[in-house]
Protein backbone atom coordinates (compact mmCIF):
# COMPACT_ATOMS: atom_id res chain seq x y z
CA UNK A 1 0.00 0.00 0.00
CA UNK A 2 1.21 3.70 -0.85
CA UNK A 3 1.08 7.01 1.24
CA UNK A 4 -1.31 8.14 -1.39
CA UNK A 5 -4.19 4.86 -1.41
CA UNK A 6 -3.61 5.00 2.53
CA UNK A 7 -4.53 8.99 2.52
CA UNK A 8 -7.40 7.90 -0.04
CA UNK A 9 -8.83 5.56 2.30
CA UNK A 10 -7.93 7.56 5.35
CA UNK A 11 -10.16 10.52 4.07
CA UNK A 12 -12.73 8.44 2.71
CA UNK A 13 -12.78 6.88 6.69
CA UNK A 14 -13.05 10.99 7.98
CA UNK A 15 -16.12 11.36 5.43
CA UNK A 16 -18.31 8.75 6.61
CA UNK A 17 -19.79 9.96 9.45
CA UNK A 18 -20.32 13.18 11.43
CA UNK A 19 -18.32 13.29 14.45
CA UNK A 20 -15.47 11.32 13.72
CA UNK A 21 -12.74 10.85 16.92
CA UNK A 22 -10.95 7.37 15.80
CA UNK A 23 -9.79 5.80 13.22
CA UNK A 24 -9.25 1.91 14.09
CA UNK A 25 -7.46 -0.89 12.11
CA UNK A 26 -7.08 -4.44 13.22
CA UNK A 27 -6.71 -8.03 12.24
CA UNK A 28 -9.78 -9.59 11.15
CA UNK A 29 -11.84 -6.71 11.75
CA UNK A 30 -13.20 -3.83 8.54
CA UNK A 31 -12.07 -0.59 8.34
CA UNK A 32 -13.79 0.77 11.66
CA UNK A 33 -14.41 4.40 13.42
CA UNK A 34 -15.45 5.69 16.12
CA UNK A 35 -17.98 8.29 15.52
CA UNK A 36 -19.79 10.24 18.80
CA UNK A 37 -18.31 7.66 21.04
CA UNK A 38 -19.58 4.44 18.82
CA UNK A 39 -17.63 2.17 16.54
CA UNK A 40 -18.88 1.75 13.60
CA UNK A 41 -17.82 -0.22 10.13
CA UNK A 42 -16.74 2.03 7.27
CA UNK A 43 -17.29 0.73 3.42
CA UNK A 44 -14.78 2.36 1.15
CA UNK A 45 -14.18 1.41 -3.01
CA UNK A 46 -11.17 -0.47 -1.56
CA UNK A 47 -13.37 -2.77 -0.45
CA UNK A 48 -11.86 -4.37 2.32
CA UNK A 49 -14.32 -6.73 4.62
CA UNK A 50 -11.57 -7.76 6.95
CA UNK A 51 -8.19 -6.43 7.59
CA UNK A 52 -5.07 -8.99 7.43
CA UNK A 53 -1.94 -9.13 9.22
CA UNK A 54 -0.18 -8.21 6.07
CA UNK A 55 -2.25 -4.93 5.61
CA UNK A 56 -2.31 -3.56 8.88
CA UNK A 57 2.21 -3.78 9.04
CA UNK A 58 2.01 -2.02 5.07
CA UNK A 59 -0.48 0.76 6.58
CA UNK A 60 2.07 0.62 10.13
CA UNK A 61 5.25 1.03 7.89
CA UNK A 62 3.35 4.03 5.59
CA UNK A 63 3.23 5.46 8.92
CA UNK A 64 6.72 4.79 10.32
CA UNK A 65 7.97 5.61 7.14
CA UNK A 66 11.86 5.68 7.59
CA UNK A 67 12.15 6.69 11.40
CA UNK A 68 14.21 4.48 12.52
CA UNK A 69 13.76 5.55 16.48
CA UNK A 70 9.60 4.37 16.01
CA UNK A 71 10.46 1.27 14.05
CA UNK A 72 13.48 0.48 17.06
CA UNK A 73 10.92 1.27 19.78
CA UNK A 74 7.69 -0.62 17.83
CA UNK A 75 10.33 -3.72 17.65
CA UNK A 76 11.68 -3.41 21.61
CA UNK A 77 8.54 -2.11 23.78
CA UNK A 78 5.77 -3.77 20.61
CA UNK A 79 4.62 -0.08 20.52
CA UNK A 80 4.83 2.76 19.44
CA UNK A 81 3.40 6.95 19.03
CA UNK A 82 3.75 9.14 16.22
CA UNK A 83 1.69 11.59 14.19
CA UNK A 84 0.83 11.61 11.01
CA UNK A 85 -0.81 13.84 8.27
CA UNK A 86 -2.83 13.83 4.91
CA UNK A 87 -2.44 17.70 4.42
CA UNK A 88 -1.89 21.09 6.53
CA UNK A 89 -6.08 20.89 7.97
CA UNK A 90 -6.31 16.77 8.72
CA UNK A 91 -3.86 15.07 11.00
CA UNK A 92 -3.51 12.61 13.46
CA UNK A 93 -1.91 10.92 16.74
CA UNK A 94 -1.02 7.64 15.95
CA UNK A 95 -0.68 4.44 18.55
CA UNK A 96 0.55 1.73 16.61
CA UNK A 97 1.27 -0.89 19.10
CA UNK A 98 0.47 -4.93 19.39
CA UNK A 99 -2.99 -7.37 19.75
CA UNK A 100 -3.25 -10.85 20.35
CA UNK A 101 0.17 -11.42 18.21
CA UNK A 102 -0.62 -8.88 15.52
CA UNK A 103 -0.47 -5.16 15.03
CA UNK A 104 -3.05 -2.67 15.49
CA UNK A 105 -3.53 0.70 14.70
CA UNK A 106 -5.22 3.85 16.13
CA UNK A 107 -5.26 7.60 14.66
CA UNK A 108 -7.20 9.88 16.91
CA UNK A 109 -7.87 12.71 14.76
CA UNK A 110 -6.95 16.24 16.08
CA UNK A 111 -8.71 18.92 16.16
CA UNK A 112 -7.46 21.56 13.93
CA UNK A 113 -9.06 24.67 15.03
CA UNK A 114 -8.86 26.27 18.89
CA UNK A 115 -12.34 26.42 19.79
CA UNK A 116 -13.27 30.23 21.42
CA UNK A 117 -15.39 30.60 24.45
CA UNK A 118 -18.71 31.03 22.71
CA UNK A 119 -18.28 27.60 20.62
CA UNK A 120 -18.01 25.92 24.01
CA UNK A 121 -20.74 27.50 25.79
CA UNK A 122 -18.68 28.86 28.76
CA UNK A 123 -20.25 31.23 31.07
CA UNK A 124 -19.64 34.69 30.14
CA UNK A 125 -16.82 35.05 33.21
CA UNK A 126 -14.59 33.35 31.61
CA UNK A 127 -13.90 35.76 28.85
CA UNK A 128 -14.20 38.43 31.85
CA UNK A 129 -11.10 36.24 33.24
CA UNK A 130 -9.14 36.20 29.71
CA UNK A 131 -9.75 40.15 29.25
CA UNK A 132 -8.31 40.62 32.79
CA UNK A 133 -5.51 38.43 32.69
CA UNK A 134 -4.62 40.32 29.22
CA UNK A 135 -4.30 43.79 31.24
CA UNK A 136 -2.68 42.60 34.39
CA UNK A 137 0.20 41.30 31.48
CA UNK A 138 2.53 43.58 30.45
CA UNK A 139 3.34 41.40 27.15
CA UNK A 140 -0.40 42.71 26.36
CA UNK A 141 0.12 46.45 26.75
CA UNK A 142 1.03 48.54 23.34
CA UNK A 143 4.35 50.04 23.54
CA UNK A 144 5.42 52.98 25.31
CA UNK A 145 1.90 52.25 27.83
CA UNK A 146 2.72 52.12 31.14
CA UNK A 147 0.45 50.49 33.89
CA UNK A 148 -1.44 53.76 35.34
CA UNK A 149 -3.31 52.75 38.57
CA UNK A 150 -5.76 56.10 37.94
CA UNK A 151 -9.31 54.73 37.78
CA UNK A 152 -10.66 56.40 34.42
CA UNK A 153 -7.67 58.06 32.92
CA UNK A 154 -7.52 55.12 30.35
CA UNK A 155 -10.56 53.73 29.95
CA UNK A 156 -9.89 52.13 26.45
CA UNK A 157 -7.49 49.77 28.27
CA UNK A 158 -10.80 48.56 29.93
CA UNK A 159 -11.96 47.51 26.47
CA UNK A 160 -10.87 44.14 24.73
CA UNK A 161 -8.77 45.44 21.58
CA UNK A 162 -10.74 43.75 18.73
CA UNK A 163 -8.28 45.34 15.94
CA UNK A 164 -4.98 43.59 17.40
CA UNK A 165 -4.23 39.43 16.22
CA UNK A 166 -5.68 37.46 18.45
CA UNK A 167 -2.61 34.50 19.49
CA UNK A 168 -3.74 31.10 19.15
CA UNK A 169 -1.68 27.41 19.43
CA UNK A 170 -3.00 25.85 16.59
CA UNK A 171 -1.60 25.92 13.21
CA UNK A 172 -2.38 28.71 11.07
CA UNK A 173 -5.22 28.35 8.13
Amino acid sequence: MRKLELDAILKSMIESYEGISDLVFAVGRPLQVEAQGVLKTVRTQHNIAALTPTQIERIALNIIRDDRRLFGDLLRSGSCDCGYGIDDRTRFRVNIFRQRGNWAIVMRRLQTETPSIQTLNLPHIFLDMVEEKKRADPRHRSHGQRQNNHPGQHAQRDQPNQSRPRHHLGRPG
